[in-house]
């Protein structure tokens, strides 16, 4: 199988320029924020949202030891304004949040009562429960119970079609996502569902 290796220069990008547009975007009624052009990355820079900006910046921080002496800084720089950020808007944040949550979950759960799934399908399905975990990780004791539970009957779902394996990442990328809470990254769908 091949793991695609993780580039932290690109994930700085993609978090440098996710964070210059937060404050607008929390400030908004849309949920998936097109971000402006020109930008490094063109058409493929991704949709911002609070889930997407903190993926990009855990990787961004697992390649950390390969970024140059400035681009350490600027990643520190992308915490300081995320933190500022958060800190003048809470409620924003945390309701962008819980939207961006309810609506991933749903997303997963139309995935996985797909049985046309492929495993190019589940990769990225990988990605959005990343993003879940990582939303739940930075709401805390913010995150709704039920928002909660629904995550937990996911995770059943999803068990029952899942044989456990290797980490599916780059290994860099392993202390940021524990096997423990993150099992669903150690591992493949049965073949039966590809």
């Amino acid at each position: 199988m091949s793991i695609p290796q993780l580039d932290s220069s690109t994930e700085l990008i993609i978090s440098q320029r996710m964070s210059a547009e937060l404050e607008d975007y929390l400030k908004s009624d849309i949920l998936y924020w097109h971000m402006s052009e020109p930008n490094p990355l063109g058409s493929h820079m991704p949709q911002l949202t609070i889930g997407a900006l903190l993926e990009a910046l855990t990787r961004a921080e697992a390649g950390r030891a390969e970024l140059l002496p400035g681009q350490q800084k600027e990643l520190q720089a992308v915490h300081q304004q995320l933190d500022w950020i958060r800190a003048a808007h809470p409620a924003l944040y945390v309701s962008k949040a819980i939207h961006e949550l309810h609506s991933r979950l749903t997303a997963c759960r139309e995935n996985v009562a797909d049985a046309r799934k492929s495993k190019g399908f589940y990769d990225q399905d990988a990605h959005v429960h990343a993003k879940i975990y990582l939303l739940e990780k930075t709401l805390g004791t913010d995150t709704p119970p039920e928002v909660q539970h629904q995550r937990e009957q996911l995770d059943l779902e999803l068990y029952e079609a899942f044989a456990p394996g290797e980490f599916i990442w780059d290994a860099r990328l392993q202390a940021a996502f524990p096997q423990k809470p993150c099992w669903w990254l150690y591992g493949h769908l049965l073949e039966e569902h590809f």
